[in-house]
């Protein structure tokens, strides 16, 4: 009897040890192929750098405006739902995002649309991609391999918070430079965002989120017109979501 039982015990912890195995290879498979894309993407960026006209032929406005016009092309011709780029101070953050009809697709989807548990930066189905609403979320996975928007949960720490300030976005017509103004851990099922919060003032939405900061901030607000707000998952709480609120700082318009 105790050597059956002894035979079922080792049984199940070979099946356990198997099991554990495969979740491990599956998640590594997953993250190299989530690197893979990224590279992919790196790769096109180098590639438009080094056939760039040679320094002293053009200046370097006009080096910008052409790289960006070219990265524009090239993510768009890969993926029609690309909408821009978002890069964040002090972070791993840079990213592609999408636009699509519904949250849902890029969930756990590549840039390539493939099934990918990683997913896709996406932005708000409900949102303008052009900038046009009050309230604009991005979000992201919070992936164990540090990916995504893991990073966001740096802005927990107040040194963090206060030497990390700088969001920049990259859309199709613009290169937009924001400021951090607000970072906070909240349970999902007991808070939720105004979005595109067009029904509210953005003092009021301001007003708002540096009321459920972590910190207080020295950044500027009283000119903004808008909030950028980034999302993804924290396992501090059930349910937990980091949420990091910027306002505009710069623009420079792309030309057509």
């Amino acid at each position: 009897m105790k050597k059956r039982t002894r035979k079922i015990i080792r049984f199940i912890g070979i099946i356990f040890i198997i099991a554990g195995l495969g979740i491990f290879g599956w998640e590594f498979y997953q993250s190299t192929k989530s690197k893979g894309i990224s590279q992919d993407l790196e790769s096109i960026s180098k590639k438009i750098d080094d056939e760039l006209p040679p320094q002293g032929t053009i200046t370097l406005a006009e080096a910008f405006q052409l790289k960006h016009k070219r990265l524009n092309e090239e993510y768009l011709t890969l993926n029609e739902d690309y909408a821009g780029w978002v890069k964040v101070d002090g972070t791993v953050i840079n990213y592609p995002y999408v636009h699509f009809k519904n949250n849902d697709f890029y969930f756990r989807r590549g840039f390539d649309k493939k099934r990918l548990v990683h997913g896709t930066i996406f932005m708000d189905y409900r949102n303008d991609p052009n900038f046009t609403d009050k309230h604009t979320v991005l979000y992201g996975h919070a992936m164990l391999d540090g990916t995504m928007f893991r990073a966001l949960d740096k802005y927990k720490s107040k040194d963090f918070f206060e030497q990390n300030q700088t969001i920049e976005i990259r859309t199709l017509n613009d290169v937009r430079t924001y400021r951090i103004f607000s970072a906070y851990v909240v349970d999902a099922s007991k808070r939720g965002l105004d979005i595109p919060g067009n029904d509210q003032s953005v003092e009021s939405l301001i007003a708002l989120y540096k009321g459920h900061g972590r910190y207080k901030t020295s950044t500027d607000t009283s000119d903004a017109d808008h909030v950028l707000t980034l999302v993804s998952c924290n396992y501090d709480i059930d349910n937990g979501r980091i949420i990091v609120h910027a306002v505009l700082d710069s623009v420079v318009e792309l030309e057509p």
